[in-house]
């Protein structure tokens, strides 16, 4: 599977994932839905808080994106999306373009980033 064989807004949403990853937030706090209005949203629920972020709009039946999420997430983890790709879907993303602004977001909603918490604690050991 190529860059262009995957619509943006799924685009967009791979990113989003990699970015709450390269945070330290593990995949299973991660949650991928779709709204009635057909915006799909990431959403990150843990410390007993959420954090969402609109990866875009698509325009699709609820059964149709299950489906091509599923094969693209497939396609991600078999390899079959290459590694320049993937570099260039997180290069495009809003966690790679606006680092800071994520990070502060996230921790606006009272959530503490593990990368943060594990530097501290290397810190004070």
């Amino acid at each position: 599977m190529r860059y262009s064989d995957i619509h943006p807004t799924f685009r967009e949403a791979i990113g989003v994932h990699e970015g709450f990853r390269k945070l330290g937030f593990e995949a299973s706090d991660i949650y991928v839905t779709l709204t009635e209005d057909g915006v799909m949203l990431l959403v990150l629920h843990v410390q007993d808080k959420e954090f969402v972020v609109g990866a875009g709009v698509v325009e699709m039946t609820r059964d149709a994106w299950i489906g091509e999420w599923t094969r693209i997430a497939d396609a991600v983890l078999d390899n079959s999306v290459t590694d320049e790709d993937l570099e260039k879907i997180w290069t495009d993303s809003l966690p790679y373009q606006r680092p800071v602004e994520f990070a502060l977001a996230i921790e606006g909603k009272g959530i503490t980033l593990p990368v943060v918490a594990e530097a501290r604690r290397k810190r004070l050991n």
